[in-house]
């Protein structure tokens, strides 16, 4: 799919999203046959069509075969049926407790801190830029009190190195506010996991606390853009 024209074909296709954590795709519709390939949270496929509980689907490199239905969705369908809302959020975020620290990863086989965030917000039909430098410009921006009690469900929650008179902001991390002083967040070596603001909570990190920076509101936001069909 190299072509315009290629593109072209792929933009306009159906396609069905894949809303499992992970899926098999096989040469056959047949949960015996070989697997060609994979498919994680948030992977388009094109429809070719179905074949009883199997669904045939091409990739954009060419490559074909089948995947059970219960793991895919039509696109247009859960387009339709995304709401931003800070519940959503949440949920989505906890789904997947305990995947893995993996520096570059966006899936449930390992995702480092702003590939958790975008797949998040992804799978809530927005997009988020990938590094969390770029998800640190997107949105608005939260005036953060000492007791984090202006912070909403949903908000980004940036960490690194406050400006200085004679050094730049520097942003090294970022997790998802949920309520009450705790966020959900993928911290570099370990699995994804809720801790807290709060000094006296079992799961209160003071070396977060330090290094927060800044908060940003998506939910509500003008120019988030929505996820597009390619």
């Amino acid at each position: 799919m190299t072509t315009a024209e290629g593109v072209d074909a792929w933009t306009a296709a159906n396609k069905v999203i894949t809303t499992s954590h992970f899926a098999l795709i096989r040469d056959r519709p047949d949960a015996r046959a070989l697997p060609v390939s994979d498919a994680v949270a948030g992977a388009m496929m094109q429809m070719k069509g179905t074949r009883g509980s199997w669904v045939e689907v091409t990739f954009p490199d060419g490559r074909s075969g089948f995947i059970e239905q219960s793991n895919v969705e039509d696109y247009a369908r859960w387009r339709a049926s995304r709401r931003l809302t800070p519940q959503n959020v949440e949920n989505v975020a906890k789904m997947f407790m305990g995947v893995p620290y993996l520096w570059g990863g966006t899936s449930p086989k390992g995702m480092d801190c702003s590939g958790f965030t975008k797949t998040v917000y992804r799978l809530n039909g927005f997009e988020l830029g990938r590094d969390a430098n770029q998800q640190a410009e997107m949105g608005e921006e939260v005036a953060v009190t000492e007791e984090f009690d202006n912070l909403s469900k949903g908000d980004l929650l940036f960490f690194g190195r406050k400006a200085s008179t004679d050094r730049p902001e520097r942003i090294t991390h970022v997790g998802i506010y949920l309520a009450n002083k705790e966020f959900i967040h993928a911290p570099g070596g370990a699995s994804i996991r809720v801790n807290s603001f709060d000094p006296a909570a079992p799961h209160y990190r003071e070396g977060l606390r330090k290094s927060f920076v800044r908060a940003r509101r998506i939910i509500g936001a003008a120019q988030v853009p929505e996820v597009q069909s390619h």
